[in-house]
């Protein structure tokens, strides 16, 4: 809920340049999505599988405007120099989706029950995203102590 706090103060801050960001306003939003996702959870269950078809379709599109990204680059350069060099920080993110969702897929087939597959799902993306958020501060620390200085602070 943090992070979706987060990415809609990011939101806002892109739409609008005169939007003064406070760190209070993100715990605001973060206390809005916990009781949007109370009431979403506790009124609105009896429609999940819509709200999941719904979310899938975003995922879809949100995952089709990487590709515009590559589109759009494409007559400067060769695919195949622009694939392995562009990086907008997304990485860690899908690939976090695609372990989780072939993990799923391997266990259809055994019939553990979809408890049992939501919980490994859930689990195995909190370590991706862990593993990665330690790699990232580690890497951030090696720089900071045998590399070159950091640049500026951009805010």
């Amino acid at each position: 809920m943090f992070l979706s706090g987060q990415m809609a103060q990011g939101a806002i801050l892109v739409t609008n340049q005169n939007f003064g960001a406070q760190p209070y306003q993100v715990w605001l939003l973060v206390l809005a999505f916990c009781a949007g996702g109370f009431v979403l959870g506790t009124f609105v269950a009896k429609h999940i599988a819509l709200l999941e078809v719904i979310v899938a379709v975003f995922f879809v599109l949100g995952y089709a405007a990487n590709i515009v990204v590559f589109w759009v680059m494409s007559p400067r350069t060769q695919q195949r120099r622009c694939s392995p060099t562009f990086n907008n920080g997304d990485i860690a993110k899908i690939l976090t989706v695609f372990i989780a969702f072939a993990f799923v897929v391997l266990l259809s087939p055994i019939d553990l029950g979809s408890y049992v597959a939501f919980e490994a799902t859930i689990s195995l993306q909190l370590i991706s995203l862990f593993a990665t958020y330690i790699v990232a501060i580690g890497t951030l620390f090696y720089r900071r102590f045998y590399g070159p200085p950091l640049p500026e602070r951009r805010w």
